[in-house]
């Protein structure tokens, strides 16, 4: 397929680019995980970016009548999808608006159909011209090259070895079961991380160097913890669907407090402060 007709398939919006035809999202030349349902509402919305695009719209386009599913649940998930793959925010959005009960729009700047630039193209040297020293000469470069190459690699190894230090590695809890989601606290000195796989399963913490692991939470469900910026606190998710829940908890231990509440999201991962 020619330049030109492949470029109508192109849409580029800053570091992104789009290709309508393959449904491939790229990201600066990297390819970006976004399938299925979720870039075909993405292209959608690219195609008539500036416009609002209603659910019922974007409903009878990507989920007939004839798709048995819940379409507010698919769309939404599709949405939150689209953003997670754009670093884009509900609340503060770049690239996808939304407009409460109504639909979304594209309202970043897009470009349609660029081409992208040719490679160089580098002429035929002439068989006459390289004449009979030709070969003679591209031996010699490579013997050079391939002399270059093996100093080069001794030099840097010596060199490496001579700075390299010497890496110890140690297990910082020894508990059963599996230890997974380590988050540092932020003087570095104690780490939270979530058990798994043991009648104690939780969030527990330890310290860095220490012997002693402090057990936090007792739920199995229990998942992602993160300090607070003071160091006195870890908030954490808590996975009962078809809800997920956000506490936090002393990180000297004690009891739980709530913060919020809202349906199970599998896509979920990670907390911040």
């Amino acid at each position: 397929m020619d330049d030109g007709h492949r470029s109508g398939h192109i849409v580029r919006f800053g570091v992104f680019e789009a290709d309508l035809r393959t449904g491939e999202l790229r990201k600066n030349g990297a390819k970006v995980s976004l399938q299925g349902q979720p870039f075909q509402v993405c292209a959608i919305l690219l195609e008539r970016s500036g416009e609002l695009i209603t659910r019922e719209e974007l409903r009878q386009k990507v989920w007939p009548e004839d798709t048995f599913v819940d379409f507010d649940h698919a769309l939404n998930t599709a949405i939150t999808k689209i953003r997670a793959a754009l670093g884009d925010e509900a609340d503060n959005p770049r690239f996808v608006e939304t407009l409460p009960r109504r639909g979304y729009r594209f309202i970043a700047p897009v470009h349609k159909g660029v081409i992208r630039p040719a490679p160089p193209v580098v002429p035929e040297v002439r068989a006459a011209q390289r004449g009979k020293h030709g070969p003679w000469y591209l031996s010699l470069a490579v013997l050079i090259l391939l002399i270059s190459g093996i100093g080069i690699t001794r030099f840097s190894r010596r060199n490496g070895e001579e700075h390299l230090l010497p890496i110890e590695v140690g297990r910082l809890a020894n508990l059963p079961g599996v230890e997974l989601n380590p988050s540092f606290s932020p003087d570095g000195n104690q780490v939270a991380f979530v058990l798994r796989g043991t009648e104690n399963c939780g969030i527990y913490t330890t310290m860095v160097g220490g012997e002693r692991s402090l057990r936090l939470t007792s739920d199995g469900d229990d998942d992602f913890p993160k300090w607070s910026p003071d160091g006195k606190r870890v908030a954490f998710y808590r996975y009962t669907p078809p809800q997920m829940a956000i506490y936090v908890v002393s990180a000297l231990g004690g009891g739980e407090r709530g913060l919020h509440r809202e349906l199970y999201n599998p896509w979920s991962a990670g907390l911040d402060w």
